[in-house]
């Protein structure tokens, strides 16, 4: 009739086949050939008990029957899980895959609805991502202790070479180089893995080509998403700029920044403030330019007949100091000696192991190799609802070694339907 009206009590759509409330004529059922001890009624029980206030309340109160939240929620984020990110792909799963059936209760929602769910999960995903991080605080997988923060290069939506070949220099999607110097179209993804359980605690997305500034929002982001603020961070060596010592300094977070390998040890300031090598000679001061960004050299030049030639490491004829432009070199200095004792090493061990096996897992098992959506802003809803199909794994695969360890290696979680 074209009429709205208002409802009083949320209602949603229902299925049709056997997964729904309706009586079966058959003598089993769909939901029958699921096992109790499978994942995605792990999965469903716990979206259902600790997001379904949030989702539902997206729910429009008026119009026709719409989809229930929480199912549509389920299947985006199992989806992901199994590498997944496709609507059209996962309207056939929703009609011909158990599992997608039960998360949605039997209902057969279309590409467009699955689609339009996820664009409008862009206000309430935020909440959605720091409930989700507050679980992980109470099962004790995010004590805040020592951050790994690193980046990594992913493909936008759009073909590079459409926009290499656009006449306007406007762009939707910059163009960068990634680690292995290709040309690419995309972003900076940006994470915080917690180091003791691996724990994705915050993620930003950025359009800047290196890591050079990318602390500030790392920290930011972690703070608003997971609402801590961690004792140490660990990072490689492409955070080892001023930009990101002043964001750890100023956070008061303790960092620990891989040295980059071209900054020595050799530079010491007297008591007037002079800087000078072991053997007392000034560096003249140069400078230079690398890849659009400017770089101080502090170069010695009275190497060769030095007797503390081999005690300074100098292969060559001189010696020099490369620091990025405004950093202090005696600084860089002080860092590279914190960084070679031992406590030092021992927490740097700690981010390939979890930062990126992070990436991997993301890359590898959950296909997350290029983006789907174009834009920056449609960038991080992508990236912020991935990080919390990973983190929603992460608390299954505990709560599995919890039922293990209590009830043995056969342990079946009791179904509501059948208790």
């Amino acid at each position: 009739m074209g009429s709205r009206y208002h409802r009083s009590v949320q209602v949603f759509r229902k299925g049709e086949g056997p997964l729904s409330l309706q009586p079966s004529l058959l003598p089993s059922s769909l939901d029958d050939f699921l096992p109790s001890d499978h994942q995605v009624r792990r999965l469903r029980r716990l979206v259902e008990e600790h997001l379904s206030v949030r989702l539902r309340s997206m729910a429009l109160d008026c119009g026709g029957i719409p989809h229930d939240p929480v199912g549509l929620f389920s299947v985006w984020v199992y989806g992901m899980m199994q590498g997944e990110r496709s609507s059209r792909r996962l309207e056939d799963h929703c009609r011909y895959d158990v599992r997608y059936a039960h998360l949605c209760a039997g209902v057969r929602p279309d590409h467009a609805t699955l689609a339009r769910f996820r664009d409008r999960l862009g206000d309430v995903l935020p909440d959605l991502f720091s409930e989700i991080c507050e679980l992980g605080k109470k099962q004790g997988m995010l004590p805040a202790r020592v951050l790994a923060v690193d980046g990594t290069k992913v493909a936008g939506a759009s073909s590079q070479w459409r926009n290499a070949l656009k006449e306007s220099a406007e762009q939707d999607e910059p163009t960068m180089v990634d680690a292995r110097n290709r040309f690419l179209t995309g972003y900076n993804v940006q994470v915080g893995v917690d180091t003791h359980s691996g724990f994705i605690a915050g993620c930003h997305v950025s359009s800047a080509a290196n890591d050079s500034a990318q602390m500030s929002p790392v920290l930011e982001a972690v703070e608003a998403q997971a609402h801590l603020v961690p004792e140490a961070v660990v990072a490689d060596t492409g955070y080892d700029a001023p930009a990101n010592h002043v964001a750890l300094g100023k956070s008061g977070v303790v960092g620990y920044i891989v040295p980059h390998p071209h900054r020595g040890r050799i530079l010491r300031r007297d008591e007037s403030g002079v800087l000078r090598c072991p053997a007392g000679h000034e560096p003249s001061k140069l400078l230079t330019r690398k890849r659009g960004t400017d770089y101080d050299v502090y170069r010695v030049s009275h190497c060769r007949k030095c007797p503390l030639k081999l005690k300074c490491g100098v292969n060559g004829h001189q010696k020099e100091v490369c620091v990025q432009k405004g950093m202090d070199p005696c600084f860089a200095v002080a860092h590279a000696e914190k960084m070679s004792t031992e406590d030092a090493r021992a927490i740097l061990r700690l981010r390939g192991p979890t930062v990126e096996r992070t990436f991997a897992e993301l890359k590898a098992t959950m296909r997350f190799d290029r983006f789907r959506l174009k834009g920056q802003a449609k960038a991080r809803l992508e990236v912020l609802l991935l990080a919390s199909a990973y983190n929603l794994r992460m608390l299954l695969r505990l709560i599995w070694r919890y039922l293990e360890l209590h009830f043995g290696p056969r342990a079946r979680i009791p179904d509501r339907q059948h208790a």
